[in-house]
């Protein structure tokens, strides 16, 4: 008895949140979450005129690098970087997201020039917290060079990297959209430029019982075809 009893209440609180899902995706409104480095970048100027030409959905958005439990805390559609783990959930790629190692010019004039990757190790580096301290690149010719490096700090933000990277703290790689004016100035200077990062692939993800014709869905396509055609 005890046993049936605790199955009925777990079917119930399932259904119960898959019911907050469906009602949440068909009456117009929409809980997003993100990574935090979209904020300044094409992402969001694409998200801010998908909500001038759909004024009947309302949003609430989560810009954070911190992944939210999906079901957990009721996002209809969550925008993620790097390799998905295997789930329940639904998943499209989207976009690929170019990156490059940089740092500043003060940083490299006290260090030897650096003409390897297996020589980065003598530099200083800002870690990421949500991600293993080793980079492969690859050079042009196709040699492949993977290193691992211990980083001088580490933060839990992209953003903030490039940031402490700009005071010469350290070698941060950004997405190229961060950077690449800043690069174009010469306040901050591109390393190893014949040897190149792999793109980080970008998903959005969704709870399984969302239909097709829903504002979940709606957004997905618009993000999609807008960065279709406005590539990084």
């Amino acid at each position: 008895m005890l046993e049936t009893a605790r199955s009925m209440l777990e079917l119930y609180e399932k259904g119960v949140i898959e019911f907050k899902q469906r009602s949440i995706s068909t009456v117009g409104k929409l809980r997003i979450s993100l990574p935090a480095v979209f904020l300044n970048g094409p992402f969001t100027r694409h998200l801010a005129n998908f909500i001038k030409e759909n004024p009947d959905i309302s949003l609430s958005i989560s810009y954070s690098d911190l992944r939210e439990d999906i079901i957990a805390d009721s996002i209809d559609v969550a925008f993620r970087i790097g390799e998905l783990p295997d789930s329940s959930l639904k998943a499209r790629h989207l976009f690929v997201l170019p990156r490059q190692l940089v740092a500043s010019k003060d940083l490299l004039m006290q260090h030897h020039p650096i003409k390897h990757p297996v020589e980065l190790g003598s530099l200083p580096w800002i870690g990421l917290t949500m991600r293993e301290n080793i980079r492969e690149f690859r050079h042009k010719n196709g040699e492949l060079a993977v290193i691992k490096y211990a980083p001088m700090v580490c933060v839990d933000n992209i953003e903030a990297a490039y940031v402490l990277a700009k005071q010469n703290i350290g070698l941060a790689v950004p997405p190229r959209f961060l950077c690449e004016n800043d690069v174009k100035l010469g306040e901050m200077h591109e390393v190893l430029p014949d040897w190149s990062l792999e793109p980080l692939k970008v998903y959005a993800i969704w709870p399984a019982n969302i239909s097709t014709s829903s504002a979940a869905y709606k957004l997905i396509n618009y993000i999609y075809n807008a960065m279709e055609q406005h590539k990084l």
